[in-house]
């Protein structure tokens, strides 16, 4: 038990960490998105379940719950596709960079990342923003 506090309070103090490709918002830093080529379609991890996700500025801050494992990291993958549509959809990945997990712990984080790329898509302000696994949309206003 005590192990499962001291993994959760350790997880809550490096939820938005800084890092050299960051992007100055209001919370602090957040970490660039991923923009791969449209051939390449991640997959969806279903060890991760996001369960709140909030969007500040260029900054979108996901809560995701996922199993305690050492060196586990998220990345947030756009493939470059966008739905046609008044304003565009896109639909964002989370992929695991860490490796696999044996431990069951489960424990919840929140990950920023910084979306400015996505103002590429739209000449009108907005992108409306899905990620999968997740049932709401948030609309990307710039």
């Amino acid at each position: 038990m005590r192990v499962l506090a001291v993994v959760l309070g350790i997880a809550l103090l490096v939820g938005c960490k800084n890092s050299s490709s960051s992007q100055e918002t209001d919370k602090g830093t957040c970490k660039q998105m991923l923009v791969v080529t449209p051939d390449i379609s991640p997959e969806v991890d279903p060890t991760l379940k996001v369960k709140a996700l909030s969007l500040k500025k260029n900054c979108l801050t996901l809560r995701v719950g996922y199993a305690a494992c050492a060196g586990f990291d998220l990345d947030l993958v756009f493939n470059g596709r966008a739905k046609k549509s008044l304003p565009p959809q896109v639909d964002l990945v989370l992929s695991n960079k860490g490796e696999p997990c044996d431990i069951a712990q489960a424990v919840e984080q929140e990950f920023c990342f910084d979306i400015s790329k996505l103002q590429a898509l739209s000449d009108n302000g907005k992108v409306v923003v899905r990620i999968q696994g997740y049932d709401e949309s948030v609309v990307y206003s710039y």
